[in-house]
């Protein structure tokens, strides 16, 4: 059985407070370098989700770590997490491109619904998701 002291409950608790200070440290500055970065592509939201649904590994050499930019139809739209900014789903609630934006775009993303087409511009960490993104 594991037993949960004070001390394990306080390194949990500092541990989730210096990654969100982390995460809210990084986001003010992602959106100035995310901008000034050059694009290695611009496509359709649906080209990388297709990308990936038919080769993770192919999708990967091509994509992952590239700054992209974007442009597809909204499909969800979800508030900060603990350690994330707001993120726009693009495509599909589902299996679509997870948009994850910098803080400064909270009050864009609150003006958007779902259906609206958009282009954003991030990188993309994994598959189907972007951080460090910014409406274009």
């Amino acid at each position: 059985m594991i037993k949960i002291t004070k001390t394990t409950i306080s390194l949990i608790l500092f541990s989730s407070i210096t990654f969100s200070l982390i995460g809210c440290l990084e986001t003010g500055s992602s959106d100035k370098k995310v901008k000034s970065l050059k694009v290695d592509y611009e496509l359709e939201a649906q080209v990388i989700i297709d990308a990936y649904d038919a080769n993770e590994i192919a999708a990967d050499a091509k994509f992952k770590d590239k700054v992209l930019i974007v442009e597809g139809i909204v499909a969800k739209i979800e508030s900060s997490g603990l350690i994330s900014g707001p993120t726009v789903i693009l495509e599909d609630e589902y299996s679509g491109l997870d948009c994850e934006l910098v803080e400064t775009e909270t009050r864009q993303a609150a003006r958007l619904e779902k259906g609206m087409k958009v282009r954003m511009r991030g990188e993309l960490a994994y598959k189907n998701k972007m951080h460090h993104c910014v409406f274009e």
